[in-house]
This record gives C-alpha cells, sequence and structure tokens, in this order.
C-alpha cells in the first residue's frame, strides 16, 4: 500500500511479504513518483513502513488508527 503525502511516499508492508513483493512496492512508489503528472522532485523520499512497527509519522495520517488493534 502506497501513501502519498507529497514531500514522501510511505510503502506499508504487510508481515507477511515476501521478498519479491517488498521489491516490488518499492520500485511501484519510485515509478510512482517518476510518472507523477504533477512533475514530482524525483529525489521524493520513499519510507519503508512494516506492519507493527508503523511510526507517527505514518499513523498520524490515519484519525482512527489504532495502535493496539489486533489484525
Amino acid at each position: 500500500m502506497l501513501l502519498d503525502v507529497w514531500d514522501q511516499v510511505f510503502v506499508w508492508i504487510g508481515k507477511d511479504a515476501n521478498q519479491l513483493e517488498t521489491t516490488e512496492s518499492v520500485k511501484s512508489a519510485r515509478r510512482y513518483i517518476e510518472t507523477d503528472p504533477a512533475v514530482r522532485d524525483v529525489d521524493t523520499a520513499v519510507v519503508i513502513v512494516r506492519q507493527g512497527h508503523e511510526p507517527p509519522t505514518f499513523t498520524g495520517w490515519f484519525l482512527a488508527w489504532e495502535a493496539d488493534a489486533v489484525a
């Protein structure tokens, strides 16, 4: 899953994702930035977020985020 907050793009990776899915998700985020019609800075940060280790800079974008919720 991608979350675009303009100055960075978060790539959330689920706990069951394999190495190929992880690698391809980061590539997809880069392609997303490079092909954005808004002509984004190609150096926009891509931040990898792993399930269960979501930082406040990620969860803060979701008003209903419950850190203790069991998935």
